[in-house]
């Protein structure tokens, strides 16, 4: 599992934000919770998850954010499965020759859509 300060540290190297304060700006949230993400105690809610993986186009960081927030080990297991799913399936599509205008269904049925980007569950 990833911890969130990467995910923070990437936006601030590839140039989407300059430092924590302006992270917590473009999410509409206080710097106080950008800094408590940084030091591991706590952890970014759907809202802010969802916002957050926008920014860095990364769909993976909302299942991780949920990762660290769940108290259940069974249910922090089942996001930590669904953020790797997610991080190859994004991976995947970036190494093909067609770019991401190509459709992966990844195992799993999670399949990334040229915008956006939405998880397909089957009983099979």
């Amino acid at each position: 599992m990833k911890e969130i300060r990467t995910y923070l540290d990437e936006a601030i190297e590839r140039g989407l934000a300059k430092n924590d304060s302006d992270i917590a700006r473009q999410l509409g949230i206080k710097p106080a919770s950008v800094c408590e993400w940084r030091k591991g105690r706590n952890a970014p809610g759907e809202d802010q998850a969802a916002a957050l993986a926008k920014m860095l186009g990364k769909p993976e960081v909302v299942a991780e954010c949920m990762a660290h927030r769940t108290t259940r080990e069974e249910t922090r297991k089942v996001w930590e499965v669904i953020a790797q799913m997610l991080h190859e399936a994004e991976t995947k599509t970036a190494r093909r020759e067609d770019g991401p205008s190509g459709i992966l269904v990844a195992k799993g049925g999670i399949e990334p859509p040229t915008r956006g980007f939405s998880i397909r569950c089957s009983t099979n």
